[in-house]
């Protein structure tokens, strides 16, 4: 694909002294700058810039200073949901914040596509025609809901990352002219925008004089036509002129090569070997790609298995946290919402186990509360203190001196009551800090927080958000923040999603877990707006996403990956982690059928040390148990 790049601006595109390049995402951009150095060592004046980022560079040449709140936004429906859930009782499920997600998504879907409250009167009335009974209630709730978001999101200052390019868009209209005159811009690497993304994508290209390049894969089984076709005709109808590098230019891999592995370890085990001899051999590790439809499940792996065979590798996504201190944050974070309300198992679980005095404080409050019978942490600080002062030091509550028990949990209950009398975002964390610093004192939780707090102080600013609110932005915020490093910073194997892999190139390609319902994914309707009700808006929303375009995007991703290197390893596990058995994907079973030389091949165990008369690579202590295991008894 940076081939056809190279081929567009030899043809003269790039006749000035500058030029900017706008892409989907950071994924997208580095992958076409490694790709032109490969081809010249210098591009100057040549920039290559996210959407995302020349919007902001709109606004900020317009003297508008823009500060995204896109954290505050679940908080702001969960709000406005509460006051409309008298008049439609459904909200009453779905407005806590803790509940609020389902409803988000929905939102976010009418609004990305444009919706605004000058559409309430004419999409109700629309949904009052052609959608009957509850269904059409619900609809027409949420279209009331969706126009109340968006005023609330004004009136309070808070920005979404799309209102950023709605704006933009304003500015470039308005003006009529592009911030960067003297520039040549080239758009690539989409191929489906949101109504808003689109939106500024046509008023840029307008603005500018630019051109946008869409790149139409092969498709994998018939080679006459365009992988995913259909995905690509929003954008199509949407911006015009654009020149599509269609299939005539795109091939698949010259080498296809089919694995099934025994389990996913295994799997990425044998990837991780294969690429070592890879490199070995002399193939750059940055020219090598392992790519899932998604990372999740296969972090630990990679890293496990990468790390271990000494493969340098690099991933934008960072690996799920430890499982142990993963658990403990969010009880703690749940033991802050609910303050005294708190059952005491969530605040055990706030407690490490790891050394001997957590442990027992553990083990003490554990003992403590079932003799008191308190299941709550306030039945607990009101209950225990007479029972100390009964017993006394007794063995009941093992090493741990009734004077100090009840201290702790003096402490306890004052922090607990002090968080729901927070008066800022910086005051509920200094309290919060304190909390980790009693359950924690090995202070692993505490560097947790200090890491993460501020982020959640800066998107609140000056907002007034209760204990459960500022709860919610700290666990979404704690669902990376714990999270180590999957690898590397852009160097060795690209570790990637699918996703995160568009428009890239590589000279080696290893496509994994290629399993029934992962990849391709299942398209699933939203249960709140289903497809037929949104057929009905897009009479007035063109823009809003459908379910049913799902098959044609995975068919789409599933093209372009084929079509990143000459040569591509497609593999998945045969059975899950407890031995169930796990149906390949109906990609392979496609190509199968479509290409009868391609045969599947299998990937031994992890065990296996050596396999058809070669030795595999292995760390020197997996080698000395194999060596213990098969040494001849004497």
């Amino acid at each position: 694909m940076a081939s056809k790049l190279q081929s567009t601006w030899a043809g003269g595109f790039f006749s000035g002294s500058q030029a900017l390049v706008v892409v989907p995402s950071r994924s997208v951009r580095e992958g076409l700058v490694q790709a032109l150095l490969q081809r010249r060592t210098a591009w100057l004046g040549v920039e290559v810039r996210t959407l995302q980022g020349v919007a902001y560079s709109v606004l900020q040449q317009a003297g508008f200073a823009f500060r995204s709140g896109e954290p505050l936004f679940p908080v702001v429906v969960s709000r406005v949901a509460q006051a409309f859930q008298e008049r439609y009782g459904f909200l009453q499920l779905l407005s806590p914040v803790e509940r609020v997600q389902p409803l988000v998504a929905t939102v976010r879907d009418l609004l990305d596509a444009g919706f605004s409250p000058d559409h309430l009167e004419a999409a109700c009335e629309l949904i009052d025609a052609e959608v009957k009974d509850a269904l059409g209630e619900r609809a027409t709730a949420l279209l009331q809901v969706a126009a109340a978001v968006d005023g609330a999101l004004r009136t309070n200052g808070v920005f979404r990352r799309n209102d950023a390019l709605s704006l933009a868009t304003h500015l470039l209209k308005t003006r009529g002219a592009s911030p960067w005159p003297a520039r040549p811009l080239l758009v690539y690497g989409f191929a489906d925008v949101t109504g808003v993304a689109a939106d500024f994508l046509e008023a840029l290209l307008a603005a500018s004089d630019g051109e946008l390049v869409l790149v139409q894969p092969p498709d994998p089984i018939d080679r006459q036509r365009g992988a995913g076709e259909a995905f690509l005709s929003r954008l199509l109808r949407r911006v015009p002129g654009v020149e599509s590098k269609g299939s005539k230019g795109l091939f698949l891999a010259s080498q296809l090569f089919l694995w099934e592995a025994p389990e996913l370890e295994a799997e990425i085990r044998w990837v991780a070997e294969d690429i070592k001899k890879q490199i070995a051999a002399g193939v750059k590790p940055e020219r090598i790609g392992v790519v899932a439809r998604s990372l999740e499940p296969y972090a630990l792996a990679v890293r496990k298995c990468f790390s271990a065979l000494g493969v340098p590798f690099s991933a934008y996504q960072p690996a799920p946290a430890p499982p142990p201190l993963l658990a403990r944050m969010r009880a703690l974070v749940g033991l802050a919402a609910e303050g005294l309300e708190a059952p005491v198992s969530r605040l055990l679980s706030a407690i490490p186990r790891g050394d001997g005095k957590t442990r027992a404080l553990a083990s003490a409050l554990l003992r403590l509360s079932g003799a008191v019978g308190a299941r709550t942490a306030g039945q607990l600080v009101e209950r225990a203190p007479g029972l100390l002062q009964e017993q006394g030091n007794t063995a009941l509550f093992g090493q741990w001196p009734a004077s100090e028990a009840s201290a702790w949990l003096s402490q306890l209950q004052t922090v607990l009551v002090s968080l729901g009398d927070a008066p800022s975002a910086a005051g509920f964390g200094e309290r919060l800090r304190a909390l980790a610093a009693l359950c924690d004192p090995g202070g692993e939780a505490a560097g947790v927080l200090a890491d993460a707090l501020p982020a959640v102080s800066e998107s609140v600013g000056n907002l007034s958000l209760s204990r459960r609110e500022l709860c919610f932005l700290l666990s979404e915020e704690l669902r990376q923040r714990p999270s180590l490093p999957l690898g590397g910073n852009g160097g060795g194997v690209a570790v990637l999603s699918a996703m995160e892999a568009r428009f890239r190139t590589f000279e080696r390609l290893y496509l994994v877990g290629l399993q029934r319902d992962i990849f391709p994914r299942v398209p699933r309707e939203d249960p709140l707006l289903p497809d037929h009700v949104r057929q009905k808006l897009a009479v007035l929303l063109p823009d809003i996403p459908l379910a049913e375009r799902g098959a044609s995007e995975e068919r789409y991703l599933f093209g372009l990956l084929l079509a990143s290197a000459p040569s591509v390893w497609l593999s998945w596990p045969a059975h899950d982690p407890d031995g169930r058995p796990l149906a390949r994907s109906p990609f392979v079973d496609e190509l199968v059928v479509a290409y009868p030389e391609l045969s599947v091949q299998r990937i031994p165990g992890r065990q296996a040390l050596v396999w058809g008369g070669s030795f595999r690579p292995a760390p020197a202590g997996e080698w000395a148990v194999y060596a213990g295991l098969h040494e001849d008894a004497k």
